[in-house]
């Protein structure tokens, strides 16, 4: 409400006027501040723009691997492991995850029989003379790495992983 407009204030019998006029400015003052805060700048709100979930397979069948051999290797992104699988007919390999730059996992297969006892992300068994290990359920927020080390050379029955990439 401006100050130019004119106010008709009717007032009881029994009331002073003088009390009901200071009520009514004080009203006035009150309109009047709080649209003096309306005009005051906008606040910026950034709304973070949605992440797109990208979808990466690995499927190697009969694949040799002497050495070092990176599986998987994302930089830069969030993402997360749904699944890793490897069968082998040898049980001489180890692996080596990183997630985040931290070594989360530098195992030979044999110390992952024993941990793959205890953890639920984590299998590793022999099933008719192929050794079978399976990693899920891994996150990362910016960097994630699996190696596979071998000693001698090991034609791997089966490599396969599934995993999500999220894409800003």
């Amino acid at each position: 409400m401006s100050k130019r407009e004119r106010i008709t204030i009717v007032t009881p019998p029994d009331k002073d006027i003088p009390v009901v006029w200071e009520v009514a400015k004080e009203i006035i003052r009150a309109e009047e501040e709080a649209l003096a805060r309306a005009r005051l700048e906008p606040v910026k709100v950034e709304i973070p723009r949605r992440e797109r979930e990208k979808t990466e397979t690995l499927d190697k069948t009969d694949f040799p691997i002497r050495g070092d051999y990176t599986l998987i290797e994302v930089v830069g992104r969030r993402g997360k492991l749904r699944e890793l699988m490897i069968m082998s007919p040898s049980s001489a390999f180890s692996v080596l995850m990183v997630t985040d730059g931290k070594r989360k996992m530098e195992r030979s297969y044999s110390e992952l029989v024993t941990i793959g006892e205890e953890l639920d992300f984590v299998s590793a068994f022999e099933k008719n003379g192929t050794y079978i290990l399976k990693i899920d359920s891994i996150p990362w927020t910016d960097e994630f790495l699996f190696l596979i080390h071998t000693d001698t050379a090991i034609t791997f029955t089966w490599l396969y992983a599934i995993w999500s990439e999220y894409i800003k």
